[in-house]
């Protein structure tokens, strides 16, 4: 099946490029596949991906460290139809700290417009 969207021109100015030396480390890559049924009221099945990693600079102590998240949904065409708005989240703790409040973490986008996302943190 194809989809057709519509990807406006960047807004955006170029950085120099970072030759910093960083440790990329992918920590979680999960998947979760549930009945399109019970979440959209449609046949079929929706898989949700989630990757989760970190970027450290090993040599410089004051460097600034990258956690980041990726959030990926595939789902019958009925479900994810254009306007619609997608809102996936994953929680975590510290994981030597239990005592910690959990940090959640959500990007919110909206079908058929890519540049119309949301990061939030709660």
């Amino acid at each position: 099946m194809t989809f057709t969207y519509f990807i406006p021109a960047a807004d955006f100015a170029l950085e120099e490029y970072d030759d910093t030396v960083k440790d990329k480390q992918i920590v979680a890559e999960e998947d979760f596949e549930y009945d399109a049924e019970t979440i959209f009221g449609v046949e079929g099945d929706v898989t949700q991906y989630l990757s989760a990693g970190f970027e450290v600079n090993p040599y410089d102590e004051n460097a600034n460290d990258w956690l980041g998240f990726q959030f990926e949904i595939e789902a019958p065409a009925d479900a994810l139809k254009e306007g619609k708005i997608v809102f996936q989240w994953a929680t975590y703790v510290k994981s030597d700290d239990f005592s910690s409040d959990p940090i959640s973490i959500g990007c919110t986008t909206k079908i058929g417009d890519p540049y119309v996302s949301e990061v939030k943190t709660y």
